[in-house]
């Protein structure tokens, strides 16, 4: 006899209910690794006040008016997606967290071949082959010279990972959110896409909004000279080592929490094996 398998009604305000649960809940789980949040965002919002780009005839943009003026909407993009990546991810919505912190990755990349390569201005509004593909060109001039794109590393090795789990719809995008429940007292069964990702403990979950933090920081330290240049009787050099310690700060709790988690596996595995 055919198992009966169905897809389950779904109700947007539920979804939404669930959502600010997830939030609240979230928040609480990981109030300590929050309190870096602030910190970061401060860190970003820090030059904005003090930019004035003196824009002369807003309808003849000169080229240098229109680079600082793309650079900045850049920079305001990657700042957006540090709010979208973490209230997705403290709403459970892990692989939309990659997703949104894949755009940020593009857009700081970006900015860093505009600041080197400013002549390209015209190939990035036209959507050029180079820029649509921004990552690998920053990788091809890292290997012809390594100091072409210079602490771009650890954003690029990131990027992957999003790509891998949060920005396509092929099957490692969603294969670990399909479900099939047990039957119930009736036989049937139910067909679900899982709407919420939650890591597996408290210490991942942990670790996911740390190290999403620690990236925006990267992200931050890379496009700090030219935005902070763009301020006006703001301290540049007092700002990049305000970044550099915060993301020391946020690089060693990241550790700290590998560690225990680390600690846990081998702890387990021996009580298993004993």
């Amino acid at each position: 006899m055919a198992e009966s398998i169905e897809a389950p009604k779904t109700n947007l305000l539920e979804y939404i209910g669930a959502e600010e649960t997830n939030l609240l809940v979230s928040i609480n789980l990981c109030r300590r690794d929050m309190d870096a949040f602030p910190k970061l965002d401060g860190l970003f919002q820090a030059p904005l006040q003090k930019i004035d780009l003196k824009v002369k005839d807003r309808k003849n943009l000169s080229d240098t008016e229109r680079h600082r003026m793309t650079v900045l909407a850049l920079y305001l993009y990657v700042h957006y997606h540090l709010y979208s990546t973490m209230t997705n991810i403290l709403r459970c919505h892990l692989s939309d967290a990659f997703s949104q912190t894949r755009k940020a990755i593009d857009a700081t990349l970006t900015v860093c071949r505009l600041v080197r390569q400013p002549e390209t201005l015209n190939q990035y509004l036209e959507r050029h082959g180079s820029y649509l593909n921004i990552k690998r060109s920053i990788e091809k001039a890292n290997m012809e010279t390594e100091t072409a794109y210079p602490d771009t590393e650890g954003v690029i090795n990131f990027h992957d990972i999003c790509s891998q789990y949060g920005s396509h719809a092929d099957a490692s995008s969603f294969v670990h959110r399909a479900e099939i429940t047990e039957p119930n007292n009736l036989g049937k069964s139910m067909f679900r896409l899982l709407m919420f990702q939650k890591p597996d403990s408290d210490l991942e979950f942990r670790y996911y909004i740390v190290q999403l933090i620690f990236i925006y920081a990267q992200m931050l330290w890379l496009m700090r000279d030219f935005v902070g240049g763009l301020a006006e009787k703001f301290d540049n050099d007092d700002w990049s080592k305000a970044i550099s310690g915060f993301g020391k700060e946020v690089e060693k709790e990241m550790h700290e929490i590998e560690q225990e988690i680390s600690t846990r596996d081998a702890a387990a595995k021996k009580a298993a094996d004993s």
